[in-house]
């Protein structure tokens, strides 16, 4: 899912970023650095808003919109990922809500870490108070069309049924 993952970022022509949990010295990381993927860099926060809202910061020190995604949406493709960018031309926000509740994308075209705090991540509230919290933060967002992401042995044969993964 990493490599797919690596290589739908890359055919977007965005610059891409490669966030890691755990041992950045882990024999993957280094085998996924001889296929010419960046070098990881490790997440930092709590939480996952914490971790997405860190991550973003970084990657917005170039002054430019930033797109973070997981590795769990095999739907997702570059196109996708030029849509979101472009969208954030226009708005400050972008999502891809996942249909299990969540999102599988965020856009922004500034930080804003007040954004992922206090949502109950990894349930299905978490884009109804996303919308909430915009609401309240007086953002503008835009909303991409829903896809859903790997969460469960249903979810993994619903990719392979569709050929998305092998």
């Amino acid at each position: 899912m990493t490599r797919r993952t690596l290589r739908t970022a890359a055919a977007s022509g965005a610059q891409v970023w490669l966030w890691s949990a755990g041992d950045a010295c882990h024999p993957f990381w280094a085998a996924l650095a001889r296929e010419g993927a960046p070098p990881p860099v490790a997440q930092q926060g709590d939480d996952l808003g914490a971790r997405m809202a860190h991550a973003l910061a970084v990657m917005h020190a170039g002054q430019h919109p930033a797109v973070v995604i997981g590795t769990d949406c095999p739907a997702l493709t570059a196109d996708h990922l030029r849509s979101a960018v472009a969208a954030l031309a226009e708005h400050d926000h972008v999502f891809v809500p996942a249909e299990d509740g969540g999102y599988v994308l965020v856009g922004t075209r500034r930080p804003d870490p007040a954004l992922f705090s206090a949502i109950d991540w990894g349930t299905d509230r978490v884009m109804a108070q996303t919308r909430a919290r915009l609401r309240a933060l007086g953002c503008t967002a835009c909303e991409l069309p829903m896809l859903w992401d790997l969460d469960d042995a249903a979810d993994w044969h619903r990719a392979r049924a569709e050929g998305l993964i092998d």
